[in-house]
């Protein structure tokens, strides 16, 4: 809740959007959100996108998703993208398709819901591992910042509440929450 309001983030007649790949920490954020937007009047709704990368597991992880929503009342929705063919077709690497998909589903989404934020649940242990990727690539200062805590694409504010927290807080809380 500090988060949002320190950023700004809540707005009346608004959705919040939220990635959510079924890794332990989106699962965290979905169900954190869930509880902050019933209890703060907020509208809210679950983003997955299946790259559809890893076969039978890229499936499994659609249907936990579809099925952790079903049963937590998250409003869900999802499209799937084949991730390799557009990265070959366009000439791209699979990590720059795959992002570049992820940001125009939740465009397309923020677009059809009224949204204007969509968080994510990057934490502190990813901010590490893409500043150790930029600095062995050979980035520059800007490049070694890593990723913001609040960035824009398209007009779409793209918020990240988790990155100061290390992963280990968000799995100890799927533990006592019992998820």
């Amino acid at each position: 809740k500090d988060f949002l309001k320190r950023h700004q983030l809540i707005r009346k007649k608004s959705c919040i959007l939220l990635g959510l790949s079924g890794g332990p920490d989106s699962v965290a954020l979905a169900h954190i959100m869930k509880d902050i937007s019933q209890e703060m009047g907020l509208s809210f709704r679950a983003l997955h996108l299946n790259h559809m990368l890893r076969g039978q597991e890229s499936r499994r992880d659609q249907k936990f998703v579809q099925d952790f929503c079903r049963e937590t009342k998250i409003a869900l929705e999802t499209r799937k993208r084949d991730i390799r063919t557009l990265a070959r077709k366009g000439k791209k690497n699979l990590e720059d398709t795959a992002r570049n998909e992820r940001y125009r589903f939740f465009q397309a989404s923020a677009e059809k819901n009224s949204g204007h934020v969509v968080l994510t649940a990057h934490t502190r242990d990813d901010q590490l591992e893409t500043i150790l990727m930029h600095l062995f690539r050979g980035t520059g200062l800007q490049g070694a910042g890593g990723i913001k805590e609040v960035s824009s694409y398209k007009g779409l504010c793209v918020a990240r509440p988790f990155l100061g927290q290390k992963k280990k807080i968000l799995l100890d809380y799927l533990k006592e929450q019992k998820l």
